[in-house]
């Protein structure tokens, strides 16, 4: 195949170098971030391992490793012999291995939307831990690790995974060829870019519709909270009793919004990793597949952003613990009081833990 039958080349060299030096910086930054949530999690594994949320932010976490992993070796694996379209340096199977990988990582985003869903029962139903373990967890873990391996196992079955100027992951190389014969650029890999499409439109909505449940019934709670406060104020009744309810409810609330706050966190770097790739793809199907009548400004952006998830989750996880600490020692440096959070058991960093939960 020649060269006049590709598509037109996306990158120059000093493009290309950039493009692979972005993946690599912010796949190692999340594979970073995503080791020291393990490790975090792990050195004190008695304690931690007993909450359902650690659980899934663990095996999150090590998702995360295995995409990030992939996701930094950039275009790299992508095949430099199957046609003269390709920029990588690899071969089929090395294309095919990323490629799987690419897909198991789409744990991680069904693991967020499995944080939601925890975090709104916690808030809204104030649902135990022990009850989570009992009845869903298990298949949290099922729906959220099954789907992207069967995926993955597909995919691989299929021979779907092919790149040219990006990633190995769902494609044909007959659309960098431009002779698929179902008639579009997409081959036989354009079911499963269908169904993945729609299971991430259905993670958003069960993201989005946890994260607003959350938050409505916070809403609700701090009116209680006043309507109390302004009926003690009222009644003629002994103030002990209504000191006692206004603070069980002023307790919940509060607790509630911490929780919904971490929540919320996490969904902020759900979004920020995925909205870059989630316009390049628009872009990308509403051009016919064609790579390079997508803004390079989108390739860029998404080569930064799309491996650093793993950082994001662990600037979130130890966000209360670093502010515990910080609150007992007003003088502690954000970087100080990360690096006792890393490096000291939990039950050693903030005694103000124990007048909180851990979130």
């Amino acid at each position: 195949m020649s060269e006049t039958d590709c598509q037109d080349p996306l990158f120059d060299e000093q493009q290309i170098g950039i493009f692979i030096t972005l993946n690599a910086i912010s796949g190692l930054l999340s594979i970073v971030g995503s080791t020291l949530i393990t490790f975090i999690i792990l050195r004190d594994r008695r304690k931690k391992l007993s909450r359902v949320h650690n659980r899934l932010i663990l095996s999150m976490s090590v998702a995360d490793i295995l995409n990030s992993s992939a996701l930094g070796l950039s275009i790299v694996p992508t095949p430099s012999n199957e046609t003269s379209c390709s920029i990588g340096m690899g071969n089929v199977t090395t294309c095919t291995i990323q490629g799987f990988f690419l897909t198991l990582g789409l744990a991680v985003p069904h693991y967020t939307a499995m944080l939601s869903i925890y975090y709104f029962l916690k808030i809204r139903y104030q649902v135990k831990d022990t009850t989570v373990e009992k009845v869903i967890e298990l298949v949290m873990h099922v729906f959220s690790l099954g789907i992207p391996f069967s995926l993955g196992i597909a995919g691989v079955m299929q021979d779907v995974f092919f790149g040219v100027f990006t990633h190995c992951w769902f494609a044909d190389k007959c659309g960098a060829m431009g002779n698929c014969p179902e008639g579009h650029t997409f081959g036989k890999a354009l079911w499963f870019m269908v169904l993945g499409a729609i299971g991430f439109f259905i993670l958003l909505v069960v993201i989005t519709t946890s994260l607003v449940g959350s938050f409505l019934t916070i809403r609700k709670r701090t009116n209680d909270s006043r309507r109390h406060r302004f009926e003690a104020n009222l009644a003629s009744v002994p103030a002990r009793r209504w000191s006692r309810r206004f603070s069980e409810a002023v307790n919940l609330s509060s607790n509630s919004s911490r929780v919904a706050k971490q929540s919320a966190l996490y969904v902020l770097g759900f979004v920020v990793t995925y909205i870059w790739t989630v316009i390049y793809q628009i872009c990308f199907f509403i051009n016919g597949g064609d790579a390079t009548k997508v803004p390079i400004s989108l390739h860029f952006l998404a080569a930064i952003f799309l491996p650093l998830q793993g950082f994001w989750n662990f600037v979130i996880y130890t966000r209360p613990r670093v502010e515990d600490i910080q609150i007992g020692n007003p003088e502690a440096s954000y970087f100080c009081a990360l690096k006792r959070v890393i490096f000291t058991r939990e039950t050693q960093t903030n005694a103000s833990r124990n007048r909180r939960p851990s979130y």
